[in-house]
């Protein structure tokens, strides 16, 4: 080869001088993944491609000098990434002899179309995608290679070719099946039109094994070649084909829905029966040098199943947002096919196989986008959180792959895949967190006499917490257990009225639990009246009654996992400041679901649900004589904190829990006043208890005021004061409900 093919350093000469140097790199090539899988190369014939570079000796087989140099930079491309060493850096070896072959294309090309120039063309084709996965070269010299095949008739089977080499017609077939698998990959995924028309082809497929006669020799497979690997893949594009012309060419997109839905059943099929021959989902153990054919083949399954299940978006009855069970099971199965190739991604390991993800990025950012387009449609679905916590850790992963020493046409790549796919895991986040601030709801606690039936709750969404207020247990003095499950049901079934004050709030527990496993609360909302009606404080009978009335009785399903942010009452601080500093410093280290802040002080703020919303409970008015620690400049110090901590927040949504009403059904707490003209000044919401034991809406300058207290008992004198109710209010069975 003259020293111009030299010119830029990158070849060692006197590797290039001996033949063996190819021979064994054929060797290497034909154990390596890529060889397993695509027949390549074929060592009969590319011994007459080194000739014909090294020594000017064409023949029929090798007629062209320059195709056979091209040929041998391509092959050297390829087997350095596929084949190299470990302690080469096989990338950028890789790109070194791909851009030395690239730049003899032009020299090729003036030449006829040979062997040679169809194996240079193909292996190109595969080096491009892995080194850069710049589509549209790879889409020029695939075009290019496709009109090779068919000037060297690869879509026609050998035997029925005249004159010709035969190991050199098999060549071209297996150059033509490989083509072909390209093509059809690549226009599912860019949804461009495929180079091959199938209705010009012969189809046939290899022979599995060595048949008898005089086609014995039409065995395409030399013996180190897995060729069940190679049929594997063949299949597959076949059915890759059919997705295409079946829903993405130009007619397909024209069809009816019904023959949508049939064409989409119709290659569901033809993809499970591919699927059924593939010994990767057998479930019997595999070689683990078969590892990256089988990682490739279960990629390629679920990405196919989204890409053909997908399609069922663009049913009118889909479009119209109507019950069509088909379309929607079909889109179900596309977003769980989109999950399973992110997982499948996971599996990889970087170290070892990080060379191959540029083979794999179009599947993980089609499948991304599948993902997020299903976020958008159901922010608030439980599953939307762990689809965009899947997405982040595949974004994560993909950072993995990148290595100080990467080239920067791979890491050019790379990037821009990790750049898009974080664009759509933040775009993703953002539309949770505003559907949760649109559609934040409360489930009011209130009235719950037990035995009655209580509408009083709001819409339920993804997001519900649950307020609740004035639920002690009032005396809290336990009746024997011989008359609460004995005495106590006989009297019940005789109509005889039990006093309050032996009943307990355990059938309210148990009533605000089902509730909420039913809404999936979040959290709790105290506003206030937590030990009704003597407080607890941080004395032997206080702990006993916090165990009971608290630990014991608001325990298990969702009480075990929801937070329950408390707020002070008057009834809370009967026991002056002991009974404070109990609830406040006590009793959250007592029980980590009682929450108080962090700092000690009676009052705090919070943010439940990351950035959308933010709370602040408040210390009770001074109203009650019992409450003399409460001065008026700690009073100041609370209407600072407020100013500050509103002022502060970014949050869409503000409230402020207290005990005493402003606006109340029984009388209205103008103390308050300081702490609700900030509440109006940040156009907060204000959530209360509202010391009254019943259920309301109220509303005044552009604030609203719900009271959610009477948990543990209704007190219907306390809801008569004469206040216009809110707009968001009804009287159901004598009781006020807040209802939507």
């Amino acid at each position: 080869m003259d020293s111009s093919s030299y010119r830029r350093g990158w070849i060692p000469r006197p590797i290039l001088q001996h033949e063996a140097y190819y021979l064994a790199a054929i060797e290497a090539f034909q154990k390596s993944i890529c060889g397993q899988v695509l027949p390549l190369v074929n060592r009969t014939c590319f011994e007459y491609t080194i000739r014909a570079a090294y020594e000017n000796e064409l023949s029929d087989i090798s007629p062209g000098l320059s195709s056979a140099r091209v040929c041998i930079f391509a092959f050297m491309a390829l087997s350095s990434f596929f084949a190299g060493q470990p302690h080469v850096d096989k990338i950028v070896t890789a790109d070194e002899y791909a851009r030395e072959a690239q730049d003899l294309l032009p020299e090729m090309l003036n030449e006829s179309v040979t062997l040679d120039g169809l194996q240079a063309l193909t292996m190109l084709c595969l080096c491009c995608q892995a080194t850069s996965g710049d589509m549209l070269s790879i889409e020029l010299m695939l075009s290019t290679a496709t009109r090779f095949v068919f000037h060297l008739k690869g879509n026609v089977y050998p035997e029925d070719i005249e004159g010709g080499t035969l190991s050199a017609k098999m060549h071209v077939r297996n150059l033509f099946w490989i083509c072909f698998t390209l093509d059809k990959m690549f226009s599912l995924r860019t949804g461009l039109q495929p180079f091959i028309d199938v209705t010009n082809c012969d189809l046939t497929l290899p022979r599995m094994q060595t048949v008898t006669g005089p086609l014995e020799s039409l065995q395409p497979f030399y013996h180190q070649h897995n060729h069940s690997m190679f049929l594997t893949l063949i299949r597959l594009s076949l059915v890759q084909s059919k997705v295409y012309h079946g829903l993405y060419s130009f007619s397909a997109q024209r069809q009816s829905d019904a023959d949508l839905l049939a064409t989409i059943r119709s290659l569901d099929i033809a993809l499970d029966e591919w699927r059924a021959s593939v010994p990767t989902f057998s479930g019997l153990p595999r070689q683990n040098e078969n590892r990256m054919a089988d990682f490739l083949f279960e990629m390629q399954y679920h990405y196919c199943m989204a890409a053909i299940h997908q399609t069922s978006s663009r049913c009118t009855a889909w479009v119209r947002n109507q019950d069509t069970r088909a379309a929607g099971s079909s889109l179900a199965l596309s977003v769980a096919a989109s999950r399973s190739v992110l997982r499948k991604f996971l599996e990889t390991d970087p170290q070892s196989e990080g060379q191959f993800l540029l083979f794999c990025l179009p599947e993980l950012s089609t499948s991304a986008i599948h993902l997020f387009s299903n976020i958008l449609m159901c922010p608030l679905e439980d599953r939307s959180e762990t689809d965009l916590s899947l997405m982040r850790v595949v974004l994560g992963h993909i950072g993995k792959h990148i290595w100080r020493q990467t080239p920067t046409t791979f890491t050019a790549q790379v990037r821009l895949v990790e750049e898009f796919m974080g664009d759509l895991y933040h775009l993703a986040e953002m539309a949770i967190l505003k559907a949760r601030r649109e559609t934040v709801s409360f489930i009011l606690f209130s009235n719950l006499t037990p035995g009655l039936n209580h509408p009083g709750l709001l819409c339920s969404y993804q997001n519900d917490v649950g307020v609740i207020g004035d639920f002690g247990w009032t005396g809290w003095k336990p009746a024997p257990l011989s008359f609460c499950n004995g005495v106590m049901p006989r009297l019940i079934a005789n109509n005889i009225t039990i006093p309050r004050e032996v009943q307990n709030d355990s059938d309210t527990a148990a009533y605000i639990g089902k509730v909420c496993e039913k809404k999936n609360c979040s959290a709790f909302l105290s506003v206030g009246g937590n030990f009704y009606n003597s407080g607890v404080d941080f004395t032997t009978g206080g702990i006993i009654r916090f165990q009971k009335v608290w630990v014991d009785m608001y325990c298990g399903g969702v009480f075990d996992t929801a937070t329950w942010y408390q707020c002070l009452g008057n009834h809370d601080v009967v026991k002056g400041q002991s009974g404070v500093d109990f609830e406040t410093k006590v009793a959250p280290l007592y029980d980590p679901h009682w929450y108080f802040g962090t700092t000690g002080r009676p009052y705090y703020t919070y943010n439940p649900h990351g950035a959308d919303w933010t709370a602040t409970p408040a210390h009770p008015s001074t109203k009650t004589p019992t409450r003399s620690n409460v001065t008026r400049a700690e009073r100041a110090t609370q209407v600072a904190f407020l100013e500050q901590t509103f002022a502060a927040s970014k949050a869409e949504w503000k409230f402020l829990q207290l005990h005493h009403g402003y606006m109340s059904a029984a009388t209205n707490n103008t103390d308050v006043a300081p702490q609700i003209a900030v509440v109006e000044k940040h156009g907060g919401v204000l959530l209360k208890n509202g010391h009254d034991h019943c259920l309301a809406h109220f509303y005044n300058n552009n604030t609203n005021f719900i009271l959610a207290g009477g948990a543990g008992y209704p007190q219907a004198g306390d809801c008569n004061y004469g206040l216009p109710l809110g707009p968001l209010h009804q009287v159901a069975g004598g009781e006020l409900v807040v209802c939507c």
